[in-house]
């Protein structure tokens, strides 16, 4: 084969990286290293340490018919991995494999030979104790084995696809733990709003959002948070600062909550707590900016009931019953309830007596203190 240039091998880096956000990208390229090192064929793919099932893979030159039918039986026959653990260096050429025994397996008559595959160059680029991640490259027999020139550009890329995997796998976990952040931020019945450097919002849920668009007397403006009574928008300011102070070790708190006057007489008022965040309880997940000031708001106007699947799947409660145990959480006596419902008193007692013994509660007090105990979930 030609000898590659520096242009070459810096081009294909550039491709490399290109791929850190979305694996996929990177078959291009393997593609592409793989007509550059003069091979006929190429594999990049995930393997469970376990039981050598493989995820993200990627092929050229296999047939689809035979990276089904390694999954599903070569991969426990594959004598390349626990060989690989053995070698001291991460690429290694095929010479290793094609002795006696080898042509006489399983694996190299019933797999590898059909395919006529017979060199090879490769190596574990990547393992941990999950998995391992193979990236390898072949020719068949009546080509010749791999030279030293070849190993030594392979050696050049393979730290480079080193980087994007784990670069990959870093992003891909930060998205999770951010995801799994604000579905728990989400599901709490009352608003969060997440402040950050120079007391900027950088993250707020559901139902924060729901209580400043309705007239609860709090908005949010270009200039930050602000309330129908000035002299309340003042206050909550200075509460906000001085918790970004607090969070960066400096002064405190003297009283961390207001009651924020409605903008409407029909809405009752909104109750606003300011929590600073020390360093040490910093790790709400992976926010755009790091979280210093968490402002939490809440209501007796909202509503605090349970999604009724969530009832029917904790409790086994009916409809009916968790119509009932969300009235009463949201404030209501059975009196009301029947009246609403258009039924009897003895009705209502005869399902709250089924709740009480369907979730283990003896008292409407503790039945709403444990539905209160549960996540929202729309």
């Amino acid at each position: 084969m030609e000898r590659l240039t520096q242009e070459w091998f810096l081009d294909v880096v550039g491709e490399i990286y290109q791929a850190v956000f979305d694996l996929t990208q990177l078959s291009r390229v393997v593609e592409r290293v793989m007509h550059g090192l003069a091979s006929e064929s190429v594999i990049l793919r995930l393997q469970d340490n376990q039981d050598r099932s493989v995820g993200f893979s990627i092929y050229h030159g296999y047939d689809p018919s035979w990276t089904k039918a390694y999954q599903e039986h070569f991969r426990v026959l594959d004598p390349y991995p626990d060989t690989m653990k053995k070698l001291p260096t991460r690429i290694f050429s095929g010479d290793f494999f094609m002795d006696s025994n080898m042509l006489k397996s399983e694996y190299y008559n019933d797999f590898l030979r059909p395919q006529k595959k017979y060199y090879c160059m490769g190596g574990h680029i990547l393992r941990n104790k999950n998995y391992y991640v193979q990236l390898a490259f072949q020719r068949g027999p009546h080509s010749v084995a791999f030279g030293e020139h070849e190993i030594d550009g392979l050696n050049i890329l393979v730290p480079h696809f080193q980087k994007v995997l784990q670069l990959n796998q870093q992003f891909s976990d930060l998205n999770s733990q951010k995801q799994i952040t604000e579905m728990a931020l989400g599901s709490l019945p009352y608003g969060v709003i997440i402040f950050g450097e120079q007391l900027k919002p950088v993250y707020m849920n559901h139902a924060a959002e729901e209580l400043l668009n309705e007239d609860f007397g709090l908005r949010m403006t270009s200039g930050g948070l602000a309330t129908s009574v000035a002299a309340e928008s003042r206050q909550l300011g200075n509460l906000l600062r001085q918790g970004l102070q607090l969070a960066n070790g400096v002064g405190g708190i003297e009283n961390n909550g207001l009651q924020i006057t409605p903008a409407s007489m029909d809405r009752r008022p909104l109750n606003a707590v300011v929590i600073p965040l020390r360093p040490e309880s910093r790790k709400l997940g992976m926010l755009p900016q790091s979280p210093r000031v968490l402002l939490f708001l809440s209501t007796l106007d909202q509503s605090v009931g349970c999604n009724r699947s969530l009832l029917k799947n904790l409790f086994d409660l009916t409809p009916a019953e968790s119509h009932l145990a969300n009235e009463l959480a949201a404030g209501r006596d059975l009196e009301e309830v029947a009246d609403a419902k258009g039924c009897t008193r003895n009705t209502v007692r005869n399902q709250l007596k089924a709740i009480f013994a369907k979730t283990g509660t003896s008292r409407q007090a503790e039945l709403v203190r444990l539905l209160l105990t549960l996540p929202k979930v729309v």
